[in-house]
């Protein structure tokens, strides 16, 4: 799988750093001698610097210097993340409150037009569902910023 571009994720305090490193010149001019010539290079796959702030709170190991590389964007062509439902119970369900009595001439009072103790109504919507990392790792490096970064694939 080949990713288009990738996000560097890092925290506040690493933003400049971050923007220095990938706004690095793709050309150096190389002296050697009395020999000078250029040297081009590429990242290969083009970055973007991503501040989140909530790295600093989430992140127990090493807020301040932690980083990571995702693809951007849901770049790629594998779902990471996955929504799930409990089977039978994909849709939301709406109950209304029915203590509303019954009319003199027969039927019952519909839920919307009120309790029968307090004039009002009441009613609840419940949704059951989850979320799953499905390849979380794809295309993902990670980072405490004090060690070798560890590699997912």
């Amino acid at each position: 799988m080949r990713f288009q571009k990738f996000a560097l994720v890092v925290p506040a305090a690493l933003e400049e750093t971050a923007n220095d490193i990938i706004n690095l010149p793709r050309q150096l001019i190389i002296t050697d001698g009395s020999v000078q010539y250029t040297e081009t290079f590429e990242f290969g796959v083009p970055f973007e610097v991503v501040v989140d702030p909530w790295l600093d709170v989430i992140n127990t190991t090493n807020g301040e210097t932690a980083w990571y590389v995702v693809p951007f964007n849901g770049d790629g062509v594998r779902t990471a993340l996955g929504l799930g439902f409990l089977q039978n119970f994909e849709n939301p369900e709406l109950r209304l409150s029915n203590e509303t009595g019954t009319y003199l001439g027969g039927g019952v009072v519909p839920a919307n037009q009120g309790s029968f103790l307090n004039d009002d109504w009441q009613l609840r919507i419940r949704h059951i569902f989850g979320g799953v990392a499905l390849n979380g790792g794809i295309g993902t490096v990670a980072s405490t910023g004090t060690a070798a970064p560890t590699h997912y694939s």
